[in-house]
């Protein structure tokens, strides 16, 4: 099956770059892009310097097509707007998923207005997202509920952030919104204390160090990431403050009351957003798409027409007065479907009446420009993973404080945790990688090589000779007819199951492995001269054109029962291809039972593992043809599946067997006896 996308016209985004980070979008910077790098090589923790160095980003220019116009105009534009130029219905969902949009322009539009403009499937697409970002959020609310009542059990001030903040507001629309984790600020003094309480309550720490501006994120008793934030990057309040802690939100008045929860001001909420999209995340648009920011805008546009100039009094001392005038023209652009002014950046704010036009707000990728650093104090600010490392190795904790003495040996351990984050991450990016570009000639090469390259399976070792698993002699004696009965052998190895096999009295009718030097070292055994010839190199994929096989019919030698090489078939991806595998079996030993060993799957992958999953898929625009729910990547044994003993029944089923005895191994393993099902069954 042809796993690689065919080749796509260039106006379609199919660069690299483009691919990426799904027109990442290109959307959003006022010029060709800096960013800020803190420099934390000092321990004075009250230092102003700081260095600013460029990032070096430089993406192609944007292309505005009928597509990518349909899909901003309809996430941003008043609904009034009538598109005029013919669109393509699938490119129009890759467009609005790549950009996190479709839910919103689900949650903005009747179903009737879609199905007519992009057709009844696409439209389908899209609502699809809005569901599942309803379902969602209902989650996400409840999670937060939960989460406030324990904060007021404990007398704790929680401040709602993003997602939380906007919905308790009532600025979102029912499922236009999507959301991943709760996020709530809490003061510095009683985070800790916060935490500890959570934790004692069934809240699972989630494993990943805490950042300069958040404690380590937990898992809530039902699975929804909770971040307790301790202060807002690069927002401030104040000359001389690099963030906003919720203490000085407090103290500023700018916090409602809503029920047990705190509000910040929309103002606040809008720099926030700002900072958090374009700032922190200048370096990653792809992880976390600039058009989010600029959707909360737009809702907080709709009750506070002026949010984004109220909101740059408290970014004005981290971002520069050119790029706040920037996101401001982009900001109305949008929000009145204005795409001429977010191409060419010419709005009519008087901040820019007496310059030269800006650059184009939609032309470069985010990254806002930073003035020299010594007008301001952003030297605490929000750091990326390498500068905290950089921090520690400086004996400042997470928020800049003086940590404890620490060994060499203790700060050494405590480094290599993050190479243990950094090897899971890789591990995922190569995993989908692998199966969004592999054919199923290179997954049958890469498991050649694998098995091929391991000693355990070479001639005479201890595992060739070391007999039949307990689980396949209970097997073959409870349900396989006895010796001298004939039987195949699948996906041999290095002849473990064929030495024990013809102990017992069995005849081998055939066998055979994909990797020759497994047959050409079975083949020169003595114990096999007599079945030599129907000995064979091949594959499940092609198990009745394989010659032995193919002459049984005309020999007249029956095949009795077969026995599939162990956790072989967990080889095969794809359902269909077990299926067709399941009935080759079945013509070849049309009433004999059949030896399957195969992996399970365990505890299911965490939320954020699985965020990271689905972002990589889009990106890569990987197919369900192309993997599947349980398929994985094993280090030594290459492409798996994990079945559940429901899949795996019904599988078999369509094969034409059914499962006589299934038996749970305690390392993530089993196996089944399957027998034909007789025609009446089928019936």
């Amino acid at each position: 099956m042809e796993r690689h996308r065919s080749r796509q016209p260039a106006h379609e985004l199919s660069s690299p770059t483009a691919r990426a980070s799904a027109v990442v979008i290109t959307a959003l910077a006022s010029s060709p892009c800096t960013a800020v790098c803190y420099d934390v090589f000092s321990r004075a923790r009250k230092a102003i310097d700081v260095r600013i160095r460029p990032l070096g980003f430089r993406p192609p220019r944007l292309a505005l097509d009928a597509e990518l116009e349909w899909v901003l105009k309809r996430a941003f534009a008043p609904p009034t707007w009538a598109p005029t130029k013919p669109v393509s219905g699938q490119r129009l969902v890759d467009v609005a998923l790549r950009l996190d949009l479709a839910a919103r322009i689900a949650a903005r539009h009747p179903r009737a207005l879609l199905e007519r403009e992009m057709g009844a499937n696409a439209a389908h697409r899209l609502r699809e997202q809005y569901v599942g970002t309803v379902a969602r959020g209902a989650v996400l609310d409840h999670a937060l509920d939960q989460l406030l009542e324990r904060a007021s059990a404990s007398e704790v001030s929680c401040i709602l952030l993003k997602y939380a903040a906007l919905n308790r507001m009532g600025f979102l629309r029912v499922g236009s919104r999507v959301a991943s984790d709760i996020d709530v600020l809490v003061p510095v003094a009683r985070g800790r204390e916060f935490q500890a309480i959570l934790t004692a309550s069934g809240y699972q720490d989630f494993g990943l160090p805490e950042s300069s501006h958040q404690l380590p994120a937990l898992h809530d008793p039902n699975g929804v990431l909770i971040e307790l934030h301790v202060h807002m990057p690069l927002v401030t309040l104040a000359p001389g403050q690099a963030f906003a802690r919720a203490d000085d939100l407090l103290l500023a008045g700018l916090t409602a009351q809503s029920g047990n929860a705190l509000l910040p001001d929309p103002a606040v909420i809008a720099a926030h957003a700002i900072a958090h999209g374009l700032v922190q995340h200048a370096q990653a648009p792809h992880v976390y798409s600039p058009l989010k920011t600029f959707a909360d805008l737009a809702d907080l546009q709709l009750l506070r027409p002026n949010i984004v100039e109220d909101a740059r009094a408290y970014l004005s001392r981290t971002m520069t007065a050119d790029d706040l005038t920037s996101v401001q023209t982009l900001a109305r652009a949008l929000h009145g479907g204005d795409l001429d002014t977010a191409m060419t950046g010419l709005g009519d704010h008087s901040a820019s009446r007496d310059r030269k036009p800006a650059r184009s707000p939609l032309r470069y990728p985010a990254a806002p420009r930073f003035t020299d650093a010594r007008e301001r104090n952003v030297g605490t600010a929000q750091r990326g993973p390498v500068l905290q490392i950089i921090a520690r190795r400086l004996e400042l904790d997470a928020h800049g404080s003086p940590s404890l003495a620490m060994t060499i040996r203790a700060r050494m351990l405590r480094w290599s945790f993050e190479l243990d984050r950094i090897a899971r991450v890789l591990a995922i990016a190569r995993e989908e990688v692998a199966f969004r570009f592999l054919t199923e000639r290179d997954w049958l090469d890469l498991g050649r090589s694998l098995y091929g390259r391991s000693a355990k399976y070479s001639r005479g070792s201890a595992h060739n000779e070391s007999g039949l698993f307990a689980f396949e002699r209970h097997a073959i004696e409870e349900a396989f007819p006895p010796p001298p009965a004939s039987l195949l052998v699948a996906a041999c190895g290095g002849g473990r199951e064929l030495f024990a096999l013809i102990e017992r009295g069995y005849r081998i009718a055939a066998a055979y492995d994909p990797v020759a030097p497994f047959i050409a070292a079975l083949r020169a055994d003595p114990r096999l001269f007599h079945c030599r010839d129907r000995l064979c190199v091949g594959s499940h994929q092609s198990v009745e054109s394989l010659p032995p096989l193919a002459e049984l019919p005309r020999d007249g030698t029956p095949i009795d029962a077969v026995v599939v090489g162990w956790v072989s078939y967990t080889h095969l991806l794809g359902a269909a291809r077990r299926i067709e595998f399941l009935r080759a079996l079945r013509t070849l030993c049309p009433r004999g039972p059949v030896l399957l060993s195969f992996f399970v799957e365990g505890a299911g992958e965490a939320e954020r593992p699985r965020i990271l999953r689905s972002r990589l898929r889009r990106i890569l625009a990987t197919t369900g043809a192309m993997v599947e729910p349980g398929d994985g990547l094993h280090r030594g044994a290459g492409g798996i599946h994990y079945f559940t003993e429901a899949s795996f029944a019904s599988e078999v089923a369509k094969g034409g067997y059914r499962v006589q005895h299934w038996g749970e191994h305690d390392f993530a393993a089993a196996h089944a006896v399957l027998i034909p099902e007789s025609p009446s069954e089928h019936g």
